[in-house]
């Protein structure tokens, strides 16, 4: 009978593959899918309302009312799910999303007001949005590096 090492490369992981294995239970993975749909028609109709309110089409307010109120309704949406998703997930996964966010919040805070003064020096003006996605960069990593840390 062959002795297999526990170690052994057949046996490993990679990064990726431990990040996809590690959503914790069936009902996790569903809440997160919920989620990660949310943020995805989210960010399609936040980028869709960009798009128009920025463009010369002339619109009524009717809808350009309906324009910036259904992106807004869908990003609560998708605060809901994200809600769901944390209150329903095992221990382990409610901790690696707290690293993830404590990650998130800290490194956008010090983005935030580093690049104020980044500004004053002549830096180029950032919209809301570009801190958004620092915010959203640094979750995820957080996430990424508890989910090593933990497997």
């Amino acid at each position: 009978m062959p002795t297999h090492e526990s170690n052994s490369e057949s046996d490993r992981k990679s990064f990726f593959q431990v990040l996809a294995g590690s959503c914790g239970t069936a009902q996790d993975r569903k809440n997160q899918y919920q989620f990660t749909a949310w943020c995805f028609a989210w960010a399609v109709l936040f980028t869709a309302a960009n798009w128009l309110l920025k463009s010369d089409y002339s619109v009524s307010t009717s809808v350009t009312l309906l324009v910036t109120i259904v992106p807004t309704i869908v990003g609560c949406g998708a605060v809901l799910a994200y809600r769901k998703f944390i209150r329903m997930a095992d221990e382990l996964m409610q901790k690696i999303q707290l690293e993830g966010l404590a990650a998130g919040f800290g490194i956008g805070v010090v983005f935030a007001l580093s690049y104020q003064i980044f500004e004053r020096a002549g830096a180029p003006h950032l919209e809301i949005d570009d801190l958004a996605l620092v915010l959203i960069g640094g979750w995820m990593l957080g996430q990424m590096v508890a989910t090593w840390r933990y497997r």
